[in-house]
């Protein structure tokens, strides 16, 4: 799980918590208006967005691993809700290693499970099983790096 989307959800219930109380238990004046629409606003948009997108990534390896690649060690955390849902899925996760010591691990058969190679062109790894392609790509943006699994049909 992101760790900043964490910090962000407790932000939001504090507050959601300060809207509440200003705005409906002890409402100000002037400013009650802020106060409830705050509440709203975090408490029925901003937090259930942020637990969906936590709860989905907290099963983002476990999803990349139920499609027999092996995720790489140096994963971190899942970013944002590129989290392997849907029928061409696609996972962001945050690496710590370089380009090269990823490509070494994917062309190690047991790390790519029933996937065959299918080429490598600098910015992206590509496999292949059945009629499913598998790219994997990395972006090094500094800090942090990130590894990119996209899924697609051929």
């Amino acid at each position: 799980m992101q760790n900043s989307l964490l910090l962000l959800l407790i932000f939001s219930l504090v507050l959601s918590l300060q809207g509440y109380y200003f705005g409906f238990y002890r409402p100000l004046a002037l400013l009650s208006w802020l106060a409830q629409s705050t509440f709203v606003i975090a408490t029925f948009l901003l937090i259930p967005v942020l637990i969906y997108v936590l709860v989905t990534q907290a099963g983002a390896i476990e999803r990349l691993e139920n499609t027999g690649i092996r995720p790489y060690p140096g994963i971190k955390e899942s970013v944002g809700i590129a989290n392997g849902r849907g029928s061409n899925p696609t996972w962001v996760f945050e690496v710590q290693a370089t380009r090269d010591e990823i490509r070494e691990f994917y062309r190690a058969a047991e790390n790519t499970g029933d996937w065959s190679f299918q080429g490598d062109d600098g910015v992206n790894m590509r496999f292949r099983k059945n009629d499913r392609l598998l790219k994997i790509a990395y972006r090094d943006s500094g800090s942090p790096d990130t590894l990119i699994y996209i899924i697609e049909d051929s």
